[in-house]
């Protein structure tokens, strides 16, 4: 997860932390714990900025996407529940800058930063997004 994507979410578990929010009208009853609500808002910050690092990685690296997709296609799947959670949480805050959550505010910024980097760091960083989005062991 690029570091841009972590400084938020821990800016946002503060949030949690401090207002006691929870996300209404999904899952079951109980209320998510502040652990599963960080953790969905940081996965719905991943989905909705994969795509886009993504992007920029197939740029300078071929096949890329045919690599990605079918990967982030099974984690998205895995993950909707999580998903769900998080995009009904983000509805609820602002970010430190006072703008609505925006996976894809993020997404742009991290593709940004892929373009920016040299191609050896460039692949490492693409290389670690495949990882993110592939099953684990």
């Amino acid at each position: 997860m690029p570091a841009s994507v972590r400084t938020f979410a821990a800016t946002f578990a503060a949030i949690l932390v401090t207002t006691g929010a929870t996300a209404q009208g999904v899952g079951g009853d109980a209320e998510p714990d502040i652990y599963t609500r960080l953790k969905a808002v940081q996965t719905y910050l991943e989905d909705g900025s994969a795509i886009m690092m993504a992007q920029a990685c197939a740029e300078t690296i071929p096949d890329f996407m045919s690599e990605f997709l079918p990967k982030f296609v099974d984690w998205r799947s895995s993950n909707s529940k999580q998903i769900s959670l998080g995009a009904a949480l983000s509805t609820q805050f602002k970010d430190p800058n006072g703008q609505p959550m925006d996976p894809s505010t993020l997404g742009r910024a991290a593709a940004e930063k892929v373009r920016a980097i040299g191609p050896d760091e460039r692949r490492r960083e693409c290389d670690k997004l495949l990882r993110d989005v592939s099953p684990p062991g």
